[in-house]
């Protein structure tokens, strides 16, 4: 298996909302020496893209600089597909990238008329998170780095920045430039592999879905830095029966106390809600999680070794499985409960762009008609199809729009600039550009060493003052 490290920067935090500005990526083989060369690309903003002034505080990048160094959306897609792509039994891995990095890559391709998820199964190819990684070494065999650093809190620290400060000598400096971290975080892959090459091995076992479903049988070991409890990183899950997708699973955490949730759910109230939500973890087999087989009970010096690092008695594990045996219908009606939550929440109507989850899979007709458009270019005559998807003829305006604005006509530009005025000033539940364009602006404003940052962003806004006429709101795509 050869390797694809990747990492972007982008213009936010929020990878549904936000564009990548910047992507870099490195291809090894499987000892992890670089094939090739390095890639390293940068993405045009047009008037549609968000742009936060914190993000642009972090990674000292403009609109301006990067609209002068960068590549159409479309062609920077092409670009990273085809990386991604090009040679079969290939694993994509990035750092902290289930939840941000992988889901840029989806989003990207959803909005440029490619497939969001075959770029990641199809010839072989697979995913991975390092950062899963880095918290089952740091449980299960910390010697295997020098260093690891603690959060001001005492609590630990899986950042990809403080990891390298500690155990790399000679890292890249160019913090926060996408292929300077690449480059940190395949250094650091290199130090596990070293250090414990059992456990990567295990770690790349587990991009198969059915090596994941195979560990998690019965009782298993979850590790990862998104557990909800303060300094907590591992612990031990249940899998709960009744409830079993293709691609998922219900399990229970086994350091909580199931008692509170052995009533009537109907009688459930708001504390004991968010009880459940902490200690009720649905697990993903296609999203590589770091498990591993856990029987119980767990009596061996191992086994004790690894509960006394996650602080977590064995003896009270195993209580609060039997408690768990004694009443489990609420907890099933909870899971029933919650499926159907995120149901409703897929039918609400979203914006074409940001309706990847919301609309089905896309048909072998769609698909064809996506590559002709593709394929199409610049060409105006050729983009004339009947679209039986109401977000796919949005999307493939857009897509022109975007990449061949040349192309548009009066009304079409009109039509343009009507979506890019909407986008600017959407409010979409906790997300609003406005409302974090001020607040970043003002946090930005107290460090001088922004200066030519403010100017810059408030340049920009101008600009998009100009173009969109922002003082007056009048349509939406």
């Amino acid at each position: 298996m050869e390797f694809v490290w990747y990492d972007y920067e982008t213009w936010g935090r929020f990878a549904r909302f936000h564009r990548p500005c910047q992507v870099a990526a490195i291809r090894t083989d499987a000892e992890l020496k670089r094939i090739g060369p390095e890639l390293l690309k940068y993405c045009r903003p047009r008037e549609d893209c968000l742009i936060s002034p914190g993000a642009v505080g972090v990674n000292r990048k403009t609109p301006q600089e990067v609209t002068r160094q960068g590549v159409s959306e479309a062609e920077f897609a092409k670009r990273i597909h085809l990386e991604l792509t090009r040679r079969p039994n290939t694993c994509i891995i990035g750092y902290n990238a289930m939840t941000f990095d992988h889901e840029v890559t989806r989003q990207l391709f959803y909005r440029n008329l490619r497939d969001p998820y075959e770029w990641h199964w199809v010839d072989g190819n697979a995913r991975m998170d390092l950062i899963f990684l880095v918290c089952a070494v740091r449980l299960l065999n910390p010697g295997a780095l020098r260093d690891w650093p603690d959060k001001n809190d005492g609590c630990p620290s899986f950042k990809l920045e403080d990891l390298v400060r500690c155990n790399l000598e000679k890292p890249d400096q160019m913090a926060h430039e996408a292929l300077a971290d690449t480059r940190n975080m395949l250094d650091l892959a290199r130090l596990i592999k070293r250090g414990s090459p059992t456990l990567f091995d295990h770690a790349l076992r587990m991009v198969r879905k059915h090596n994941v479903e195979a560990e998690c049988e019965d009782h298993f070991l979850y590790v990862s830095p998104f557990i909800p409890q303060k300094g907590r990183y591992a612990t031990i899950l249940t899998r709960i029966g009744r409830f079993n997708r293709r691609s998922w699973f219900w399990s229970y955490d086994l350091s909580g106390d199931p008692t509170p949730l052995q009533k009537p759910f109907a009688s459930w109230s708001k504390e004991d809600l968010k009880y459940a939500r902490r200690l009720i973890r649905r697990i993903k087999t296609n999203g590589a999680p770091f498990v591993r087989r856990c029987p119980l009970p767990a009596r061996t010096q191992k086994a004790e070794f690894v509960l006394e690092r996650m602080q977590l008695p064995g003896a009270q594990v195993e209580a609060n499985l039997e408690q768990l045996k004694s009443g489990m219908e609420p907890i099933y009606e909870f899971c029933a409960a919650r499926e159907e939550e995120w149901l409703k929440r897929d039918e609400k109507p979203v914006d074409a762009d940001d309706a990847l989850y919301s609309g089905g899979f896309w048909s072998d007709k769609q698909r064809g008609q996506m590559e002709e458009v593709i394929a199409a270019g610049g060409e105006r005559d050729l983009w004339c199809h009947k679209f039986d998807d109401v977000r796919l003829e949005s999307l493939v305006f857009r897509y022109r729009a975007r990449n061949f604005p040349n192309s548009l006509t009066s009304a079409e530009q009109d039509r343009w600039r009507a979506y890019c005025r909407s986008r600017q000033l959407m409010v979409d539940g906790r997300f609003n550009p406005a409302k974090y364009w001020d607040k970043e602006l003002a946090e930005l404003r107290e460090d001088p060493a922004n200066a030519e940052l403010i100017g810059s962003l408030e340049d920009w806004r101008a600009h998009l003052r100009d173009e969109l006429s922002l003082d007056c709101i009048d349509s939406s795509d």
